[in-house]
């Protein structure tokens, strides 16, 4: 995808350090009719039910294993689907705050020659 080599997927042991941390990672495995909500800012990642194996500590092989067992081992339809938004503030002071925090982020993305999956520029000049 020209966007440079990916992390690993976390292991057990990585999600258990984050809860000694004090962070809470939420690690589940959506079935058949399930939706989640991403809260804005949320830090995520999300990969697609497939019936092939995971390596030994990889944190959602257990999930998987159950779920292959119940759905059986065939691909499943998956949609995802995507709302990203953009508060605007309600005050002078608000608005500001949110199109500096959305112009912030871009930059640190193109510092680190990453892409966002929004495009927050032109979601800014459209408000404008």
């Amino acid at each position: 995808d020209g966007l440079g080599d990916k992390p690993d997927w976390p292991t057990v042991d990585a999600i258990e350090e984050c809860r000694r941390m004090n962070y809470y990672p939420s690690v589940f495995v959506l079935e058949p009719g399930q939706f989640v909500h991403i809260n804005k800012g949320r830090l995520h990642a999300f990969r697609k039910l497939s019936p092939t194996d995971l390596p030994p500590n990889d944190c959602h092989r257990q999930l998987r294993l159950g779920i292959n067992k119940t759905l059986g081992p065939k691909e499943h339809i998956c949609i995802s689907v995507a709302w990203d938004w953009m508060y605007k503030g309600r005050t002078e002071e608000g608005i500001c705050e949110e199109i500096n925090s959305t112009l912030h982020c871009a930059r640190l993305l193109r510092g680190h020659k990453l892409q966002s999956l929004a495009i927050p520029e032109l979601s800014v000049l459209y408000t404008a």
